[in-house]
């Protein structure tokens, strides 16, 4: 077993599409994370924590390379990393004398089947082509569940609507990812050698399918009404407008129904945490505990019906903002909750850092370590966040207390304080007592852009936004009728 604190091992669990407001002990009394929870009250909580890009593909670059979208070069779900060939995270540790592996979700954009760093992978991908592609449909394959199509409950266009899995819970995904786990952990303990796991968890990221009895755990009547201010359709940016046709949620929308979606959604956030119990359980059966650092997050939020809108790709702290929690071995910091403003791209400089490896230069990530040994250190930072391509990009930084963004389809700038409007409900753009916060802000994401060769975005004489060209932006319907890739795969495969 390695030798702690010099060489521990590293846990990084991270959910689809999990809203930082999720975990009860932050104070959410309607959710139960009773596992999350343990890790708030053995760990450090971060409750500033961001995504570098509130979609699915350029947030795990980020998180995989340590650097924001402007060095990747992946700003959207349709972009492959671009400029991956530096080092991840796990190509440092696996160089170094680590055992890594990836299982579930990695979402590594072109090559579904990349390693990126890790010596190995159990994959569980959401649409995979060919079942020989996919380790968890291989799975089902000996199961009683072969000819069953959605086994990640019904995309299509009822992606975004509540649902029960064809699956028991002992088939789930959420469950195949938490006991493939538990295996490497177990295998890990008879090992002379510090190993590095990441846990990818689809969910909650729709199809919103938990399994019975999961499905009933929460009523919608017990679940709160979205956030609906008065303006909340002007505040709506255009790309995500647009997505409300997109998946079937044309104004207007009951707010039963998103109650019904967010029971749903609550439920399978505690799957999720039902696995995390039974991971933190093996690894202290196995007498590995005291020597693991955990990290749990997410790789962005969902709008969950505030502002009408469903899904993310925009920078309000529903879709922008993600739980981050770390639960060192021996106890330290423990109940800790730290302010600074973090981002995914911490996270594999912190895992480096705890493995006693160092940041690499092309790094754009900290040590969240820092942060809580010496906070003063950070009382000026701002981090960023971008999405989409530049003529519909919308654009984030942030010190932790505000937050100013700007939507290019929407030739919008809006500044908050979340401190005194938690909600972002008063858009103090047009504030004079802020304009000088309005400026730092800007100028600090216009440094970002200009710093990672994105200077098409800006104008110059003086600095400002490029401005586009108005778009109406539409988005066309999920079709019932797309097919299955990997049931299509099957059928060729038996005839």
């Amino acid at each position: 077993m390695s030798d702690y604190p010099d060489r521990p091992n590293i846990l990084l669990i991270l959910t689809d599409q999990q809203r930082a407001d999720t975990v009860a002990a932050l104070g959410n009394n309607r959710i139960r994370t009773p596992n999350l929870d343990s890790l708030v009250r053995e760990g450090v909580a971060f409750t500033q924590a961001y995504s570098p890009s509130p979609v699915c593909v350029p947030a795990r670059a980020c998180l995989q390379y340590s650097q924001y979208p402007g060095k990747t070069g992946c700003l959207d779900n349709i972009h492959p990393t671009t400029r991956g060939e530096q080092d991840s995270y796990a190509d440092v540790l696996s160089r170094n004398g680590y055992e890594t592996i990836g299982i579930g979700k990695c979402h590594f954009l072109p090559d579904r089947q990349a390693l990126r760093g890790f010596k190995r992978r159990l994959t569980q991908e959401e649409a995979p082509k060919k079942i020989e592609d996919d380790d968890y449909l291989q799975f089902i394959q000996k199961s009683p569940y072969r000819n069953v199509r959605d086994v990640h409950g019904t995309w299509r266009e009822m992606i975004y609507m509540p649902q029960t899995s064809p699956l028991d819970e002992a088939h789930h995904p959420t469950q195949w990812v938490g006991d493939r786990t538990i295996d490497f952990i177990n295998e890990q303990a008879e090992e002379d050698k510090p190993w590095m796991a990441f846990c990818s968890f689809i969910h909650p990221h729709p199809p919103y399918a938990p399994p019975v009895p999961w499905d009933m755990m929460y009523s919608p009547d017990d679940m709160e009404d979205p956030h609906l201010p008065d303006d909340f359709q002007a505040r709506q940016p255009a790309f995500q407008r647009a997505g409300l046709h997109e998946y079937y949620f044309d104004p207007p929308t009951s707010n039963t129904l998103w109650r019904m979606v967010k029971a749903r959604y609550y439920a399978c956030v505690s799957f999720v945490d039902y696995q995390v119990g039974r991971i933190v359980n093996a690894l202290r059966d196995s007498g590995q505990l005291q020597n693991t650092l955990i990290i749990f997050s997410s790789d962005h939020g969902e709008m969950l019906g505030d502002l009408g809108l469903i899904g993310k790709g925009n920078m309000y702290n529903a879709s922008s903002r993600v739980p981050l929690i770390m639960r060192w071995g021996d106890g330290r910091h423990a109940g800790s909750q730290i302010e600074t403003p973090v981002t995914l791209v911490d996270i594999g400089s912190t895992i480096l850092c705890a493995a006693g490896l160092g940041l690499p230069a092309e790094f754009d990530g900290i040590d969240l370590a820092e942060t809580i040994g010496h906070p003063e250190r950070f009382e000026r930072r701002i981090v960023f966040s971008q999405v989409f391509n530049p003529d519909r990009g919308i654009y984030m930084s942030t010190d932790g207390r505000f937050k100013y963004i700007h939507s290019a389809p929407d030739a919008s700038e809006e500044l908050y304080d979340m401190r005194e409007d938690p909600l972002e409900d008063i858009n103090l753009f047009r504030d004079p007592q802020h304009q000088e916060k309005i400026q730092e802000l800007r100028d600090a994401l216009f440094d970002y852009l200009e710093s990672t060769e994105q200077n098409h975005v800006l104008e110059y004489g003086p600095r400002r936004w490029r401005d586009w060209p108005p778009e109406v932006i539409q988005k066309p319907r999920t079709k019932s009728n797309d097919p299955c890739l990997w049931w299509e795969a099957r059928e060729r495969e038996v005839n």
